[in-house]
């Protein structure tokens, strides 16, 4: 195992009429033996940073430690370190057995530790009926499983994984998802996973890197994304649905602040420190967010809370949760239901919320306020 450290790590590509930053001076230090997830959209960055620490790609700036070791000018053979792409890249002429073995038949080892290697990963990853069959016959769950296994047989310090479950459908990706860590459990390693997905990078992951633009916007856990995030596109990111983020401004009353729009139709509250930053930045305009989940229909054990009446827009029944539309004078909020619920378009509904769950974006820089 190793861990891995990105020290100002830069990538420029040279289009040739014009250079484009890829990935813009990050730093990061990911743990021996962590489970880590770059999130976000296409283009910000993330698969190039992956592409770096394994080598395949050539960096513009900074520095990659692997342990103890500066790697900047090493090879990807002599990095220690096995990839799992997105495509599956698999020897359609020869067994999954051949495919998984094929690197340590490369390095010239014995057959009978070939042998027992091939059967080790094979039982880990429950693929020991097909190592006989050829990828042709294989579903692309199997196939990507004889990825993985072509790759995990290395028995690498870090194991890097480029969005390896997004041509699977969805059923395949929750068995891979459960098999992926599981894994990680088992083996110890330190395990690097790019994907655009939330909820693969929540499922899996111990930390997540939130990317944008080239940028690391927030490095945290799951509920310090979803409690804490450190700025507003980390907030709308991660969360389905989006969060609620409505443009407002300081309230007449103290821990107020109100919508701006329609004659200021919704008023929240917000906790003593949130409120003190406001106060403090003598800004006009914030952007509130608060999380669907954090809205709540029924009072049971929230009458001390704050409360917003309303009309039901749109309600819908999403498998094992209710989706609802509400609307005062104008300003719209979605919030989540049980599937128990039951709603009509034009009903008047009240929600009730934590103002401890409420979020704060400051307009000009996009970043959390208290």
């Amino acid at each position: 195992m190793s861990s891995v450290t990105l020290k100002d790590l830069t990538k420029v590509y040279d289009s040739g009429r014009k250079q484009v930053l890829a990935v813009d001076h990050i730093d990061l230090s990911i743990k021996d033996g962590e489970f880590l997830a770059f999130l976000g959209p296409s283009g910000c960055g993330k698969t190039s940073t992956l592409r770096m620490i394994a080598g395949l790609e050539k960096i513009t700036g900074g520095e990659i430690w692997l342990g103890d070791r500066l790697v900047n000018r090493l090879s990807p053979s002599e990095r220690d370190i096995a990839m799992a792409f997105e495509t599956y890249a698999l020897y359609t002429h020869q067994a999954v057995g051949e495919n998984i073995s094929f690197c340590l038949r490369a390095k010239g080892l014995q057959r009978k530790e070939i042998a027992d290697r091939v059967e080790e990963i094979a039982g880990a990853l429950n693929i020991a009926d097909i190592l006989h069959r050829k990828p042709s016959e294989l579903s692309g769950g199997q196939q990507q499983m004889v990825s993985l296994a072509r790759a995990l047989i290395r028995r690498p310090t870090v194991f890097l994984l480029d969005e390896p479950l997004s041509h699977l459908d969805t059923g395949s990706r929750s068995c891979m998802r459960e098999m992926i860590k599981l894994l990680h459990y088992r083996l110890e390693t330190t395990m690097i996973y790019v994907t655009h997905d939330q909820i693969e990078a929540l499922a899996l992951a111990d930390r997540i890197a939130v990317m944008d633009a080239g940028k690391i916007e927030q490095v945290g856990t799951r509920d310090e994304l979803f409690n804490q995030p450190a700025t507003m596109f980390v907030a709308q990111f991660v969360g389905e649905p989006s969060i609620n983020m409505i443009l407002c401004e300081p309230g007449p009353n103290q821990q107020l602040i109100q919508c701006g729009c329609n004659g200021r139709a919704m008023q929240f509250a917000v906790d003593d420190m949130t409120y003190a930053k406001i106060e403090w930045s003598g800004n006009k305009r914030y952007h509130v967010g608060i999380r669907p989940n954090d809205l709540h229909i029924s009072p049971d054990g929230l009458e001390k809370y704050e409360s917003i009446t309303g009309k039901v827009v749109v309600f819908e029944f999403v498998g094992e949760r209710c989706n609802l539309l509400f609307e005062r004078e104008g300003a719209q909020l979605t919030a989540l239901a049980s599937a128990d619920t039951y709603l009509q378009t034009g009903d008047t509904a009240t929600l009730f919320y934590d103002p401890r769950r409420i979020h704060v974006f400051d307009p000009d820089t996009c970043r959390r306020v208290g």
